[in-house]
C-alpha cells in the first residue's frame, strides 16, 4: 500500500477519542451544547431537559444485560436517595436498546427507588457506544445546557459527586448564576 493511500485513508476518518482531553479519574472534559430531549419514564410521564433548568444533571445511561450497569445499581440507589434533598442535582437513569416491558420487569425486580427513563432517542445524538455511559450536564447557564463531563464504563459514585463539587465550585467562583454565561 502507498504513503499516500495510508495519509489519505487516514484523513478520511475521525480522529479517535484518545485526543480527547481526560481527567485523572477518567471523565472525558467537554464544553459542547446539551441537546434538547423529551423522554418517558416507564409510567408514560415526560420529561423534557428544559425541565431541568437551573441544576446539574446526571443522565446514566444502561442496559439490563450490561454487567458493570448492574454491578453500579446498589450505589446509584444509595445516592439517589441522598440527593432526595438537594435540589441543585438531578440523576436520571436512562435504559437505552431495550423494550419496555423487559425494563419495566427488570425494574420491579430489582426495587429500583427511582424513575428509569426509555432513553433510545437520546443514543445517537448524545453519541452513546457503551454501556453504562455517565453524561454530566450544566443547566444552570443560558441556553439548553452543557455537556462538561462524560464517562464510559463502571463509574463509583464519589467519582460522580466530584464532577458534581467542581461544577458547584465553578459556579461560586464565577459570581451569580445569572450573569454566568455558558461556554
Amino acid at each position: 500500500m502507498g504513503i499516500g493511500l495510508v495519509v489519505a485513508a487516514f484523513l478520511a476518518f475521525p480522529r479517535p477519542a484518545a485526543e480527547a482531553a481526560f481527567d485523572k479519574d477518567g471523565w472525558e472534559l467537554l464544553r459542547v451544547p446539551a441537546k434538547p430531549f423529551l423522554i418517558k419514564d416507564l409510567n408514560g410521564k415526560k420529561l423534557q431537559l428544559e425541565e431541568l433548568r437551573g441544576k446539574i444533571v446526571v443522565l446514566d445511561f444502561w442496559a439490563t444485560w450490561c454487567g458493570p450497569c448492574l454491578r453500579e445499581l446498589p450505589e446509584l440507589a444509595d445516592w439517589h436517595e441522598r440527593l432526595k434533598g438537594r435540589a441543585e442535582v438531578a440523576f436520571l437513569s436512562c435504559n437505552a436498546t431495550e423494550e419496555r416491558a423487559d425494563v419495566v420487569a427488570f425494574a420491579t425486580e430489582r426495587g429500583l427507588p427511582y424513575p428509569v427513563y426509555l432513553a433510545d432517542d437520546l443514543v445517537e445524538p448524545y453519541e452513546i457506544g457503551a454501556f453504562p455511559t455517565k453524561l454530566v450536564v450544566d443547566m444552570r447557564g443560558k441556553g439548553d445546557g452543557v455537556v462538561r463531563f462524560r464517562r464510559d464504563g463502571y463509574t463509583e459514585v464519589r467519582s460522580i459527586e466530584a464532577k458534581i463539587r467542581e461544577l458547584l465550585e465553578e459556579g461560586r467562583q464565577s459570581g451569580p448564576l445569572q450573569s454566568r454565561e455558558d461556554p
